[in-house]
């Protein structure tokens, strides 16, 4: 009986010693296996817009729907005839709406009744161009026939591919040095990319409204619009995960 006995422990150290043996250290202290370490690096820059638009709204108003439609198209189209024969200048038209006139009376009963009377129709034309001053001048002998419904500054897409690949190079070389100066402060003598992803973002910063009187504007004078041009903030973000090495 004693032989089975000293079997069966001599099978306990052995399973013992082999579990020791297989069970997995911890990842950093592997070789085959070192740490995973996630990095994100971002490069932005201000940039001066570059890129001027505008929307213009022509309303009409008609008791006959057809009508009201009719005179708006008339007026939108000789609008943007005008806008194209100004060289640098972009423009569309950007929609068309209408909206019932109503009329309320107050009946016997002492009920009010509503019925309509009309049509309100309004087009819009969107206008653009990298000349704000052709543009603004274009804008004040428009103001006769039409309204500005909205103005706004943007960076062109020349200007906007130029910069932003310069973003991307920095954003790159901004992830590289982030993941070598941590495996540096970690021990690590380097490391080894494992995924990368990079894009891009950009978004104009706020600048000065436009002054009411601009925007209802129906004289020929241009308005000014130089102090509302303003500048856009661009940027260029790397991400992904890198495994150190020793």
């Amino acid at each position: 009986m004693l032989r089975p006995l000293r079997d069966l422990a001599l099978l306990a150290a052995l399973a013992a010693a082999t579990l020791a043996v297989t069970t997995p250290a911890r990842a950093d202290e592997k070789p085959d296996n070192p740490p995973l370490l996630g990095i994100s690096a971002e490069a932005s820059r201000e940039v001066a817009n570059d890129e001027m638009n505008v929307i213009m709204r022509v309303d009409r108003q008609s008791e006959d729907l057809a009508t009201a439609n009719r005179d708006a198209l008339a007026r939108i189209n000789a609008l943007l005839e005008r806008a194209r024969a100004v060289a640098g200048i972009e423009s569309s038209l950007s929609g068309v709406g209408s909206n019932p006139v109503h009329a309320e009376s107050r009946q016997a009963d002492g009920k009010t009744e509503r019925k309509i009377t009309g049509w309100h129709v309004h087009a819009d034309a969107t206008l653009k161009s990298r000349d704000v001053q052709a543009l603004s001048k274009l804008i004040g002998e428009l103001g006769e026939d039409a309204r500005i419904l909205s103005v706004g500054f943007t960076v062109s897409k020349e200007a906007r591919a130029k910069v932003e690949a310069e973003l991307l190079v920095e954003a790159s070389k901004a992830f590289n040095e982030r993941a070598a100066m941590i495996a540096k402060s970690l021990g690590y003598n380097g490391f080894e990319i494992e995924r990368i992803n990079v894009g891009t973002a950009g978004m104009p910063r706020p600048y000065r409204p436009v002054a009411q009187e601009a925007m209802m504007m129906k004289s020929a004078a241009a308005p000014d619009f130089a102090d509302s041009v303003g500048e856009s903030t661009l940027s260029a973000n790397a991400n992904g995960q890198v495994w150190l090495r020793r």
